[in-house]
């Protein structure tokens, strides 16, 4: 999968990136290792936005992924 990242040294917009998109999403018991992330639909409905940011990682990575792709509990806007 293709991801197009963004890398920073410094990131003080994480409130108002959960103001913007609302709640994230947290893999149970691995967010440490993947981060928040967001989903949203696309003009091709078989396809997902992702929007994945990981404050460790220092990135905010934005993915298409396979709408069955979609975990359990994420919430799709």
């Amino acid at each position: 999968m293709e991801c197009f990242r963004i890398e920073f040294e410094y990131f003080k917009f994480e409130k108002m990136l959960i103001k913007t998109f609302g709640a994230p999403y947290f893999p149970p018991g691995r967010a440490d290792k993947y981060g928040q992330k967001w989903f949203f639909r696309t003009s091709n409905p078989e396809k997902i936005l992702e929007i994945r940011f990981h404050s460790g990682n220092r990135n905010i990575c934005f993915q298409k992924i396979d709408g069955f792709n979609l975990p359990d509990r994420a919430i799709l806007q």
